[in-house]
């Protein structure tokens, strides 16, 4: 299949559980070729004082994936555990994604004979 040109992938991190989907950092990506790909930068300082120094625990609990179309529809979610499905990278100061990650949405199929294009009778 090939997605609609105007679907995006919104990844939001989210810092605690009562936290509002729209208040951490956000990030959308753009779909190609049925796969999306990209970061979300976010900071770990909280605060600095000069009895206890930097204090760098800001760190996200879970990652929320969305794929939305430009009306707003979602089409899907998943939030994944940093600590399940994160690996981090030290030296890139990264983390990575384990897995695989698959979500559903309306989709055009393509024909066998030209994958380019849609098919007029899809079944």
């Amino acid at each position: 299949c090939t997605f609609k040109p105007d679907y995006k992938v919104l990844v939001t991190l989210i810092y605690s559980e009562k936290q509002k989907e729209a208040s951490g950092q956000t990030a959308a990506l753009d779909i190609h070729d049925g796969s999306f790909a990209g970061e979300v930068a976010f900071s770990t300082f909280v605060s600095y004082s000069p009895l206890t120094g930097h204090n760098c625990g800001n760190r996200p609990k879970s990652v929320l994936v969305r794929l939305i179309a430009a009306d707003g529809t979602e089409w899907d979610r998943t939030e994944l555990k940093i600590a399940d499905t994160f690996s981090y990278d030290e030296k890139q100061g990264q983390y990575t994604l384990r897995t695989v990650l698959i979500l559903h949405g309306w989709c055009q199929p393509k024909c066998g004979e030209t994958p380019s294009t849609p098919c007029e009778n899809p079944k």
